[in-house]
């Protein structure tokens, strides 16, 4: 994949983190906890590729996405361990809100899953903002 393709598709990764933010914060205002939890998961799902694509790497799973992150963008220092772990305990709770029927997320839980996937997407445009300044392209 050329440099621009991979600006070009990280761009667009990075959309889809700000739309399934924008769509995590209506459910979770409209008391749709399940489901702003799975959008939460996303934003950070989204974000993660847009750092893999730009890289140059892709996953082929979801656990794909940590596994790759923790090679080429927490190993070399461009993201901080915790945000790994902010993607798995999102990825755990959209799990939970996804496919264990008997459970709700409470709305008391809404606070933090909003947070981590927040801070996850600010941490992964300053890692796209380190990429592209190493490159000298622009995203």
């Amino acid at each position: 994949m050329t440099d621009p393709n991979r600006e070009a598709n990280a761009a667009a990764e990075m959309q889809r983190a700000e739309d399934a933010l924008r769509a995590a914060e209506a459910l979770a205002k409209a008391a749709l906890y399940n489901d702003a939890t799975s959008r939460a998961y996303y934003v950070a799902f989204h974000a993660g590729n847009a750092i893999l694509v730009r890289l140059g790497e892709q996953a082929r799973s979801h656990r794909g996405v940590e596994s790759l992150l923790e090679r080429h963008a927490v190993a070399p220092g461009l993201l901080a361990g915790e945000q790994i772990k902010r993607l798995a305990r999102l990825q755990q709770q959209r799990s939970t809100a996804d496919y264990n029927m008997a459970e709700r997320i409470p709305a008391e839980a809404m606070d933090a899953i909003l947070d981590d996937a927040r801070a996850f997407l600010d941490a992964a445009r300053a890692a796209l903002a380190s990429v592209v300044s190493q490159t000298g392209s622009d995203t």
